[in-house]
């Protein structure tokens, strides 16, 4: 059976804009949507670890407060790169040990997703 030589090619995720994001509000509305998709990937690596999460805030500490350990935290950034179709961490100088808080991940893809948009938007 003969193999594909093709290689498979990351669809832009809805997350990124066709156009870049020119409005306030529009970006208000984006960090909104990350920190959605944060907060439901820390409940759903929390359910697969039998962890038991307390509220959370943006600050909330990933490790000494949510009781993350760095499996989860692998397990957490695999799920968000899958969500966000970005890899924040690819970039060399993003330090995965830095993500201390909530914030600090809302951030860090915040800015993956930004530099990604007039890439994929380029591709479009």
């Amino acid at each position: 059976m003969p193999v594909s030589t093709t290689s498979t090619k990351r669809r832009p995720h809805r997350w990124l804009a066709a156009e870049p994001h020119t409005s306030t509000q529009e970006n208000d509305m984006l960090q909104v949507d990350i920190q959605h998709a944060v907060e439901k990937a820390i409940r759903d690596v929390a359910d697969e670890w039998d962890l038991a999460l307390p509220p959370l805030r943006p600050d909330s500490e990933l490790v000494d407060e949510l009781g993350f350990s760095s499996m989860t935290v692998v397990s957490l950034t695999m799920n968000l790169e899958e969500e966000l179709g970005v890899d924040p961490f690819a970039d060399r100088s993003v330090m995965l040990t830095a993500m201390r808080t909530i914030q600090d991940l809302c951030d860090v893809y915040g800015r993956a997703l930004a530099a990604a948009a007039p890439a994929s938007a380029a591709s479009i």
